[in-house]
């Protein structure tokens, strides 16, 4: 009969699969943030004149992670309406949906970034090549090292991309410095290379944001030593 109790087999199963679908989201989740670490050193190849095709790949590769965003946000408000979850389950759901979110983000910067690619490689002058590289790479590091902390639900590792992150945001203030020195470059060039060294800024930014949501689904304190979570 439709009323009987499930028996125990029932209700593991039932609790396992509500697992495997938290468990998905997360992977998901770590998608976007994998893409956006990979995208972060095609752009960086792109502004270096070495990636023509960069742009255009990496705007497709976003538009697919948007409808992976898209299956993630519709996910967890299934999850929320159907299974009422509690404590750190909820924590896990919540920070997924934020995850995504973030690496979409990043996903949009590198397109960004790829797009200023045409002309800056000319006006280069002999040092900001090997900086763009430090930040590109620097940059891209970081958001791996978010996208590990992501993956563990790691409290370490979360704390570790903050103090790497400050790393990261001193080589942005050396390119960004290397900019102003910059003699005889054409305004529109000059102003595309503001512009990259902002996004390559706002990556580092969402790399701590994520590292936060990791702290929140541990409900531990976070980076500013105020404790989230419940």
């Amino acid at each position: 009969m439709d009323n009987e109790p499930l028996g125990p087999d029932s209700g593991r199963e039932l609790r396992r699969s509500y697992h495997d679908r938290i468990a998905d989201l997360r992977e998901q989740a770590r998608l976007i943030l994998h893409r956006a670490g990979l995208g972060t050193e095609r752009a960086t190849d792109a502004l270096l004149g070495e990636d023509p095709g960069a742009v255009t790949e990496l705007r497709a590769d976003a538009d697919a992670m948007q409808a992976v965003a898209g299956a993630v946000d519709e996910a967890v408000v299934n999850l929320l309406a159907t299974e009422a979850p509690v404590a750190r389950d909820l924590r896990v759901i919540l920070a997924a949906r934020d995850v995504a979110q973030l690496g979409l983000l990043c996903s949009g910067l590198t397109v960004a970034l790829a797009g200023r690619a045409g002309g800056i490689a000319d006006q280069l002058s002999p040092t900001l090549p090997g900086l763009i590289r430090h930040v590109g790479a620097a940059t891209a590091e970081l958001l791996r090292l978010a996208e590990t902390a992501w993956v563990g639900l790691d409290q370490e590792t979360a704390i570790e991309v903050e103090a790497r992150a400050a790393q990261v945001k001193h080589l942005h203030t050396g390119f960004m410095a290397a900019l102003i020195g910059l003699n005889g470059v054409p305004m529109e060039a000059a102003m595309d290379l503001a512009m990259a060294a902002r996004a390559y800024e706002r990556l580092a930014d969402h790399s701590v944001e994520t590292a936060e949501r990791v702290l929140f689904a541990v409900g531990a304190a976070g980076l500013s030593g105020r404790l989230i979570g419940g």
